[in-house]
């Protein structure tokens, strides 16, 4: 028997946001009896417990963009919403399958604000850090989280910076965060949440940025910065954040584009826990005035 064709998908803000959430949380699953027939092939996507009113929101999108009802499975960890026609996988699954920024949304700022939505609703949170929100992403396709990082910035002017978690037996992880005032609000206004809880903290995040004054010394150039260099032979950006009571995403805008323009140099040094290291593992940025 001939499978059945790859269904036809309207790529829409809604289908764009569904390709992210595949990515983010779902999995194609495949099953064949003894003489090597496949019996199951279907799209599974993981909600926790806790947000049972995301399922509804992924079952109606399902059902309005796909013209199909999804299975709802209550599992001891999590609920599990199915898709099971043939064609509807079969053409889904490439997306999936290539774990990177789909072509077509990259044509269309609106979709591609849709798809990335769907990732971070997914693989993404949203929280506060003291007097300062985070969106964070996390994944372990480096070129992924670095392809994400490039169009938050070339087409939502948001900054953004990855970290790198790695535990004993475990693939490393690569986090995208986005902080400050500066990329925390356009993000959150131009791409959002679905997800009503992520959604409703953002919000929260929202409300508290608009009345906080914006600290950036973006419009009295970099004196400030040059400094606080001049006190010190190197410094992190860390530490001159401290010292001018900013945030540390500003002072690292303003440390690269010193170094554009030939007026300071960073040194990297790699390290653990247990000290400086020749290979890589984690690094630090130490910055200091050239020719000083």
């Amino acid at each position: 028997m001939k499978p059945k064709p790859a269904a036809k998908i309207n790529f829409n803000s809604d289908t764009a946001y569904f390709i992210g959430v595949l990515q983010g949380d779902g999995n194609i699953n495949k099953s064949f009896n003894k003489k090597g027939w496949l019996m199951t092939y279907g799209i599974r996507i993981a909600v926790s417990h806790k947000d049972k009113a995301y399922v509804n929101v992924l079952k109606k999108l399902i059902i309005k963009n796909f013209d199909y009802k999804p299975s709802i499975h209550n599992a001891d960890r999590c609920y599990g919403i199915s898709i099971y026609d043939r064609s509807l996988v079969r053409a889904l699954e490439e997306f999936k399958r290539n774990m990177k920024i789909p072509e077509f949304v990259l044509k269309d700022t609106k979709l591609l604000a849709a798809y990335l939505q769907g990732l971070f609703d997914t693989d993404g949170c949203c929280y506060s850090r003291g007097t300062n929100g985070v969106i964070d992403f996390s994944n372990n396709r480096k070129e992924l989280v670095e392809s994400i990082r490039s169009v938050l910035e070339s087409e939502f002017n948001i900054k953004s910076y990855i970290r790198l978690n790695k535990k004993e037996d475990y693939k490393p992880v690569y986090r995208l965060m986005v902080s400050n005032k500066l990329n925390m609000v356009p993000f959150i206004e131009e791409i959002g949440f679905r997800h009503p809880r992520k959604s409703r903290l953002a919000k929260g995040l929202l409300k508290f940025y608009k009345k906080m004054p914006t600290r950036s010394i973006r419009n009295t150039g970099h004196e400030k910065v040059i400094n606080s260099l001049k006190s010190k032979r190197e410094m992190t950006a860390n530490d001159i954040a401290k010292n001018l009571n900013l945030h540390r995403e500003t002072i690292k805008e303003h440390l690269e584009k010193l170094e554009k323009k030939g007026i300071v140099q960073k040194r990297t040094v790699y390290f653990n826990r247990w000290g400086v290291i020749e290979k890589p593992s984690c690094k630090r940025y130490y910055w200091r005035l050239k020719n000083v």
